[in-house]
C-alpha cells in the first residue's frame, strides 16, 4: 500500500491530542501563541520558523470521546480556512500502544461533573492508575506504534517516504512504557524529533489516588529510561535518527 505520508514534506504526529491544542498552535500560531518553552521548541522542530504551515502533514490520535467533537470541528476549520492544505490532516479516536486491537480505556476525574472539565480528561489512560477508574471505563480501538509508523512512512525505512522530516509528540498517559519499547527501532528509523512526556508518577505511592496494585511499575519505568539512554547512544553512533 502507498504510505500515507507519501508526498509530504513535513510530518507531525500527535499521540494524545487532548482537545487539539497543539494542532491549533501549529497551524494557527498568530491566534494560539506558544506560552511554554516546550511548545515553542516543538513548533520550531516542525515548522522551522516558517510562517506558512499549509504543507505540513499531521496525524493525531485521541481516544477520549468527549474530545472527539472539538477535534472534528478543528480539523474541518483548518481545512476550510486554508491553514492546512496538505494531503494528510486527520485525527483518529483511538489509543496508541504496542499492538493493534481493542483495549479497555479508563477516564480520569477531570471530566464533566468533576470540576475539572477544562482539562479535557487529560489523565485518561490505558492504565488504571487512579482509584475509582474502574467505574469509568470503555472499549476503544488501539493502534500499534510500529504499525502506525510503517503505515505512515512505509515498511522500508530507506524509502523516500520514510526520510521526510518527522516530529512526534507522545503524551499517552502511561502507555509509553509498553508502546515505545516495542517500537523503538521503527521510531529510530522514521522519527527525527521525539517529544515524550513520561508518567513515572503514576507508580509512586505519593501520587494522589495511587492504586497499591500499580506498585513500582513492574520494572517498566526503569526499562523505559534505560531504553531512552540506549536510543541516545544509538543516535550518537549514527544508528538512530531520533
Amino acid at each position: 500500500r502507498r504510505p500515507l505520508a507519501a508526498g509530504c514534506s513535513r510530518v507531525y504526529i500527535d499521540l494524545g491530542c487532548n482537545d487539539g491544542l497543539n494542532l491549533r498552535r501549529l497551524f494557527m500560531p498568530a491566534v494560539h501563541r506558544y506560552g511554554q518553552s516546550l511548545f515553542r521548541e516543538l513548533d520550531a522542530a516542525v515548522a522551522g520558523g516558517q510562517s506558512n504551515r499549509s504543507d505540513i502533514c499531521a496525524i493525531g490520535f485521541e481516544p477520549v470521546p468527549a474530545n472527539e467533537e472539538s477535534i472534528r470541528k478543528l480539523v474541518a476549520s483548518l481545512r476550510a480556512g486554508g491553514q492546512a492544505r496538505a494531503q494528510l490532516l486527520a485525527v483518529f479516536p483511538a489509543a496508541v500502544h504496542a499492538t493493534n486491537g481493542l483495549a479497555t480505556f479508563y477516564l480520569d476525574q477531570n471530566g464533566p461533573g468533576s470540576g475539572g472539565a477544562k482539562y479535557h480528561n487529560w489523565g485518561s489512560s490505558l492504565l488504571m492508575w487512579e482509584a475509582g477508574m474502574e467505574r469509568r471505563q470503555l472499549r476503544v480501538p488501539q493502534v500499534g506504534l510500529t504499525y502506525l509508523l510503517e503505515r505512515l512512512h512505509g515498511a522500508d525505512a530507506d524509502a523516500e517516504a520514510a526520510r521526510v522530516l518527522t516530529v512526534m509528540k507522545m503524551d499517552i498517559e502511561g502507555a509509553e512504557y509498553d508502546a515505545l519499547p516495542a517500537a523503538w527501532r521503527a521510531v529510530c528509523a522514521r522519527v527525527d524529533r521525539l517529544f515524550l512526556e513520561t508518567h513515572d508518577r503514576f507508580f509512586s505511592e505519593r501520587w494522589h489516588g495511587h492504586r497499591a496494585e500499580m506498585g513500582s511499575g513492574e520494572g517498566r519505568v526503569a526499562r523505559l529510561h534505560e531504553l531512552l539512554r540506549r536510543m541516545d547512544d544509538e543516535r550518537r553512533a549514527g544508528r538512530c535518527r531520533t
